[in-house]
């Protein structure tokens, strides 16, 4: 043995609690580490079936708004039709009444005699 002096019971104490406070750190360090996979785990099952209900649920929701879409529209257009023939119906009365009212004026303009007596 090249200098090495044998420990002193306070030295091999000290060596043997540093030795123990090691494993006990990479214990501790090993616990984090699993706990840590653990939690990466259940993060990914909780965003799976988060993202499963979603695809279940987005489909449904859209059909549903497209559906309520195409009724606002069919609605929107059966009123548009009926403005329409409501609008027409009312210039073909005007119509008739702006001919009526030229008829009448016509035939109440008195009559120009002709070159007579």
């Amino acid at each position: 043995m090249q200098g090495t002096n044998p420990l002193t019971p306070e030295q091999a104490e000290l060596q043997q609690f540093q030795a123990q406070a090691a494993i006990q750190s990479t214990q501790l360090e090993i616990a984090k580490l699993e706990a840590e996979v653990q939690q990466l785990q259940s993060m990914a099952i909780l965003n799976q079936a988060k993202a499963q209900e979603t695809a279940e649920i987005d489909p449904q929701l859209k059909m549903a708004e497209m559906q309520s879409r195409i009724a606002i529209k069919q609605e929107e257009l059966a009123l548009r039709e009926r403005l329409s023939q409501m609008t027409n119906q009312v210039r073909t009365g005007q119509s008739e009444t702006q001919a009526a009212s030229k008829v009448a004026v016509a035939a109440m303009k008195p009559t120009k005699p002709t070159g007579g007596s």
